[in-house]
Order: C-alpha cells, then sequence, then structure tokens
C-alpha cells in the first residue's frame, strides 16, 4: 500500500501538492518515494541529472537506470554513444 496522501486537520491532502516531485509521504515534511527522473535523498527529492546530465532516471546520486538521448546505460552510469 502506498501513502499518496496524508490526513491533516481532517482533510485528505495529496503528496503531489505538497511539492510536486513527491509521489508518496507520510506527512507535509516527509516524502517517500519520488516521480521518475528523481531520487530521494534525506526529506528532498532531487533531480537525476544533477548527478550527471546524461542521467535521465536514477535510484540514487551512483545509480543511473535510464540515459538521455545519446547516452547508453552501461552498468550504473550513463556513456555517450559516440
Amino acid at each position: 500500500m502506498t501513502n499518496t496522501h496524508y490526513l491533516s486537520g481532517g482533510l485528505c491532502i495529496s503528496c503531489h501538492t505538497v511539492d510536486s516531485t513527491w509521489i508518496t509521504c507520510s506527512d507535509q515534511s516527509t516524502p517517500l518515494s519520488c516521480i521518475p527522473g528523481y531520487y530521494l535523498s534525506g526529506n528532498t527529492c532531487i533531480i537525476c541529472s544533477s548527478a550527471s546530465p546524461s542521467w535521465s532516471h536514477c535510484n540514487d546520486a551512483s545509480t543511473a537506470t535510464l540515459c538521455h538521448t545519446g547516452f547508453y546505460l552501461s552498468g550504473i552510469t550513463c556513456l555517450n554513444c559516440t
């Protein structure tokens, strides 16, 4: 079961309305997962391309899972196709 909403003052609040990069959360300050293209670091969703401009999707700051056009996945990083 995922927590895409949390209860606040008797209202069900969507995690995505707190931060557009959040998918699931436990409350208004604690994300549990991020949208594709972002990874969770502490209580922040960080864009994968900040780890490397060639990364499109990643598990964390050291593990790419999908690369931008012109790059291919080699192990846990993206390499230039040329």
